[in-house]
């Protein structure tokens, strides 16, 4: 029998029957992917050589995934519990500590949502701009939840099913995703973040100004 063609660590989380729906073509493997696969089998190799556990390097890479999908789930989780007090004002930054105008502000990729929201609405009832980023954002918060749930217990299930997986080998694993796998998403996050909060405190700068009431010498 083959083995099962490695799955990219870019590639969202498929249950199993999805799996085996999916063709060996759909599997591209970038350098980068080769390389992490490398470091993995390199780093779980020193760890199985000083035990006596006989689990595969595939199920332990298999594990591996569903850790590193779970974190990956957790920073988008992160971003939108942001995006949340932004568009609430209830997010504590520089400006918004200081300030007494409204600190609702909605990012601007839930203020296309919104639109986008409003534009596709059949409904004569039309939900204000603030409400409907609420709805938008808890939703997809939902969604996040259910998914974590799923791969979690996904996870929980292999790992049961894998005899040999003690806890110094998961912490071995998780170790590689927050030291490797996970670098450039958390990254990408940092720069969101970053991003957002100049964003933020811009608009919180342009309405303490408005509230004063400049004239146009001003």
């Amino acid at each position: 029998m083959p083995s099962k063609p490695l799955r990219s660590w870019d590639d969202d989380y498929v249950d199993s029957e999805q799996e085996e729906e999916e063709e060996e073509d759909n599997y591209p493997i970038s350098n980068y992917d080769e390389r992490l696969n490398e470091m993995f089998e390199k780093v779980m190799l020193d760890h199985l050589s000083g035990t006596t556990t006989m689990v595969s390097i595939q199920m332990l890479r298999e594990l591996a995934m569903l850790q590193h999908e779970v974190a990956k789930r957790k920073l988008e989780k992160k971003l939108w519990n942001i995006y949340l007090k932004a568009g609430t004002g209830q997010w504590d930054t520089p400006e918004s500590l200081k300030t007494n105008v409204d600190r609702g502000v909605w990012p601007i990729p839930i203020q296309n949502m919104i639109k986008f929201r409003l534009s596709e609405s059949k409904t004569s009832v039309m939900k204000n701009e603030g409400e409907l980023g609420q709805i938008i954002v808890c939703e997809h918060l939902q969604v996040l939840d259910e998914k974590l749930q799923h791969i979690l217990a996904t996870y929980n299930t292999k790992k049961a099913q894998s005899i040999g997986v003690t806890d110094e080998t998961e912490k071995r694993i998780k170790n590689f995703i927050t030291r490797y796998s996970l670098v450039s998403y958390q990254m990408k996050l940092n720069y969101e973040l970053a991003i957002l909060l100049y964003d933020y405190d811009d608009q919180l700068l342009e309405r303490t100004y408005l509230q004063m009431k400049p004239t146009d010498y001003q």
